[in-house]
């Protein structure tokens, strides 16, 4: 397995950061594209459904048509684990998604992550926000199986930025469940999209060409 490695901080797991192929045979499903696309321009867009209802093989198809389209949109993929429920883990990992696309992104960040006594962990997400706010282009990054992340820093994290949400990102959360977010507020500000497992499941027409 390709790993890469930071001067100060642990092994990256490259694996973790390819965004899933996507079968030749696919269904194409426009209107869930489009509910993609209508939500770029808010903050996050959540796609919550139980296992098998195909959220990660959307993900990645709308992913796909990103990339291919004029102008492209850049893009990073994360796929996530229990492990990742460090927040340290976490931020080292998502930088390392980022810079798949800017690859300087995230330097002051690791400096603070890389001395022996951390600085409270908000202001080692407002630094990153700061970097991720001053990124040339806007960009998407999908973060897959959230239900994955246990505990309340990397959520804790996560609500710090709401609070401020860095213009150039636009964030998918893939999952298995609601995250602990503020949806209520999210959706009356207007900056939240979500598929949900009414939106996935096929209608007569995808189910016809799926058989």
């Amino acid at each position: 397995i390709m790993t890469i490695q930071s001067r100060s901080g642990p092994l990256i797991l490259q694996t973790k950061l390819n965004r899933p192929g996507v079968t030749r045979n696919l269904v194409i499903r426009p209107r869930l594209l489009k509910i993609l696309n209508d939500g770029l321009e808010g903050a996050l867009t959540l796609v919550i459904a139980p296992a098998g209802f195909g959220k990660t093989t959307l993900a990645s198809s709308w992913i796909q048509n990103l990339s291919e389209s004029d102008p492209p949109i850049p893009s990073a993929w994360l796929s996530l684990n229990e492990s990742d429920s460090d927040l340290d883990t976490f931020l080292r990992y998502f930088i390392a998604a980022v810079r798949k696309i800017f690859p300087d992104t995230g330097t002051e960040t690791l400096d603070l992550l890389n001395v022996r006594q951390h600085p409270p962990a908000s202001l080692v997400a407002n630094v990153l926000v700061n970097e991720l706010e001053s990124l040339p282009s806007r960009f998407v990054i999908v973060l897959d199986d959230m239900h994955t992340v246990r505990g309340h820093e990397v959520f804790g994290c996560l609500n710090n930025w709401l609070r401020s949400w860095p213009s150039s990102m636009h964030l998918v959360m893939v999952s298995r469940y609601n995250p602990p977010l503020p949806l209520a507020s999210l959706r009356g500000k207007g900056i939240l999209n979500e598929i949900r497992t009414r939106d996935l499941r096929f209608s007569m027409s995808e189910t016809g060409e799926y058989l």
